[in-house]
């Protein structure tokens, strides 16, 4: 006998016709495709043993529309093979026929030419053979999401474990373990509470009054009512987790949405200030206004679906079961050469969006008001963003290792919609763009991916002013006591600068067994001068030392110091051999006052030798410098190695401490900052 089940509210808003949504996944494979494997991973899949992706679309005598589930799914009608589309895409002189290119252009015309055929199951499965990768097309009247890639995942196995799931990523909820009835414990939850509903009740009026009459000015990224029916254009940012992992470390309790949130406010500032008309100027503090997606399950993040699938009810864990909250953007031109500003400025706006109630607001007044007024906040707004923790491990589909993860959806009445997935230590901004608006983006994808860089370039500037402030702090307490300490007078220290093509850490793994040694291996690294000027009067504002370690090294950046040490020190150790070399670069220490390094450790917790690593420190044997300095970050922390000639510097443990007071104040400000 066939089930029927009534489509859920979220579900009947996909299926308007002004918001007929579908999800596109694409995933990318290494080795070539083997349809036959495909078809039969997908026919012996948990996918199939669901319900809704057995289901069709039907509608009773009321037109109230029904899921009904049927037996005998003919696997042939829903697996398609897609062939010779670098013939269709890769014509022109501007095209370009990388594989990224040509897939994004087919994933354009998808979300707007090609939808789901009702008289079926609302899914599909392209395989683009050529490209190696396969498009997985789901009607988000299925599910969100969140739902999807819990499925998908318990559809895939482990590269390294065959036999196994991948691990599903958690979301790590900071709980207040704090039991103290104190008055000041009492006074922060009244406090807390008050600004709840506080936030709640102002975001809910913002949100009623989107659906009304308030809309974003007119911009280059203005979309509007049918801009759904415009021809899309897509193209991919890809970001480093480890990149945006700095960045968040770099903050006081800033997560990775703040980050991104923050990217995606410095790049759309920048692309928008771009294009500005070259007659005008773009107004400062001009606002844009983003919808997010928010997830609403008590369980954050993705669901274990082999369990789920078995033993629970369909209604309880599938669907749709996501709010949306607004998400302001304010154009600045003039952030004082702190694009950490921008993450600064996510992270207080979302925490007071996070304290509210707007994404469940928002959920359950769009299950009673429906399609009409959520395709009105939709108009009102300017674009969509939503961000998905995917597998991070490398995992398998069909056998066939997965080497990424892209996502988008069919077209709203946005000109701009973004989605964010990340994978096995990257993520990919797919960005999908109404073409006639937005004609680059490329460009546009390319100032988020810069816009990061650069954030992830001012942690060094972050680490060079804390060890600026802590040693003017240490040198004026030791100042003799019947004198007192030149205002900018001058201490030169030595940074080493990593100059392999390749930033950060190396994949031994692979070098060890493909590459030969002298082509990865060895000393590759070049000094720069690094100055600190000994200041007392700051103004109350530690930050003054961050700003002006930034300007020093964004010069640094611009030179080839650092190549001119390395290639000048080869060239002495040719021609005069190394005893001359050692004695020109000893000249260089004895002249300078510090040595100081910073490498990037590893992001998550490891073991050796099958022991859990609690913390790394490193420092190097003795110099002629009185103090050396190294940092290795690890695990979220960063230990800053101190190693002094005790006859000179007879205190380390308080050098250390003024570095540590440095930092704490430098966030004082910051935090401060954020609610003023």
């Amino acid at each position: 006998m066939e089930k029927q089940e009534p489509v859920t509210p979220a579900g009947r808003l996909f299926l308007q016709e002004e918001m007929n949504t579908v999800i596109n996944c694409v995933i990318g494979l290494k080795h070539p495709i083997d349809e036959y494997t495909i078809k039969t991973e997908m026919k012996n899949s948990i996918m199939l043993q669901h319900a809704r992706f057995r289901s069709v679309l039907v509608k009773d005598k009321e037109g109230r529309e029904y899921w009904e589930t049927r037996n005998g799914l003919n696997i042939d009608k829903h697996i398609f093979l897609v062939k010779d589309i670098e013939k269709i895409y890769g014509q022109g002189d501007d095209c370009k026929n990388d594989d990224t290119t040509l897939v994004n252009s087919y994933l354009a015309d998808l979300s707007v030419s090609t939808p789901l055929d009702i008289s079926k199951p609302l899914w599909e499965l392209h395989l683009l053979k050529e490209q190696k990768c396969v498009i997985l097309r789901v009607h988000h009247a299925l599910g969100d999401g969140i739902s999807l890639m819990s499925l998908f995942l318990a559809m895939c196995k482990k590269v390294d474990h065959p036999d196994q799931l991948p691990s599903i990523p958690t979301s790590s909820s900071k709980k207040d373990n704090n039991k103290s009835t104190s008055k000041s414990s009492m006074g922060k939850k009244v406090r807390k509470l008050l600004m709840a509903i506080w936030c709640t009740m102002v975001y809910a009026m913002e949100l009623l009054l989107r659906t009304l009459f308030v809309k974003d000015a007119e911009t280059k990224l203005s979309g509007g009512s049918g801009v759904e029916l415009w021809p899309r254009k897509a193209a991919t940012a890809r970001f480093r987790m480890d990149d945006m992992k700095s960045v968040k470390n770099a903050m006081a309790n800033t997560t990775i949405n703040d980050v991104l949130f923050g990217v995606v406010s410095a790049g759309l500032s920048r692309y928008l200030d771009y294009h500005k008309p070259s007659n005008s100027k773009l107004q400062e503090g001009l606002r844009i206004t983003g919808l997010g997606m928010v997830n609403l399950r008590k369980q954050h993040g993705l669901q274990d679906m082999s369990e789920l699938v078995k033993n629970k009810p369909l209604s309880s864990w599938w669907g749709n079961k996501f709010g949306f909250i607004l998400l302001p953007i304010y154009h600045h031109k003039n952030v004082d050469n702190d694009p950490l500003q921008y993450v600064r400025r996510a992270k207080a706006m979302l925490d007071k969006k996070k304290l509210s109630l707007e994404a469940h607001f928002s959920y359950t007044f769009g299950n009673l008001a429906a399609m009409l007024l959520n395709y009105r906040v939709v108009c009102n707004t300017s674009f969509t963003i939503s961000n998905v923790v995917g597998p991070q491990e490398e995992i398998m589909f069909g056998g066939n290792p997965v080497t990424s993860f892209r996502v988008t959806s069919t077209s709203l009445p946005h000109a701009l919609t973004m989605h964010m997935v990340s994978y096995a230590g990257n993520a990919e901004l797919q960005i999908l763009v109404a073409k006639d608006i937005i004609p680059d983006p490329e460009f546009l994808a390319k100032c988020f991916e810069d816009a990061l860089l650069e954030m992830k370039d001012t942690i060094n500037d972050v680490l060079f002013g804390v060890v600026s402030a802590g040693l003017s702090r240490y040198l004026d307490y030791h100042k003799p006591s019947n004198s007192k300490l030149q205002e900018g007078l001058r201490i030169t220290g030595l940074g080493m600068v990593n100059l392999r093509k390749q930033p950060g850490l190396q994949d031994m793994s692979e070098l060890v067994k493909n590459k030969p040694l002298s082509s990865w291996w060895g000393n590759k690294f070049g000094f720069i001068l690094l100055p600190i000027y000994h200041h007392k009067n700051v103004d109350n504002d530690p930050l003054q030392y961050v700003r002006r370690a930034k300007a020093m090294l964004d010069k640094k950046k611009l030179s080839l110091e650092a190549h001119f040490s390395y290639t000048f020190g080869n060239l002495v150790m040719s021609l005069l051999g190394p005893k001359a070399a050692m004695l020109l670069n000893y000249r260089v220490v004895c002249n300078t006052s510090f040595t100081i390094s910073n490498v990037v450790g590893p992001q998550e917790e490891i073991m050796f030798g099958g022991n859990p690593v609690t913390s790394f420190r490193v420092t190097s044997t003795s110099l002629p410098h009185a103090l050396t300095m190294h940092m290795v970050s690890y695990a979220g922390n960063a230990e800053l190695q101190i190693l002094v000639a005790k006859d000179i510097i007879p205190d380390p443990e308080f050098l250390s401490k003024c570095f540590e007071d440095a930092l704490l104040e430098m966030k004082d400000v910051c935090t401060a900052s954020l609610y003023t």
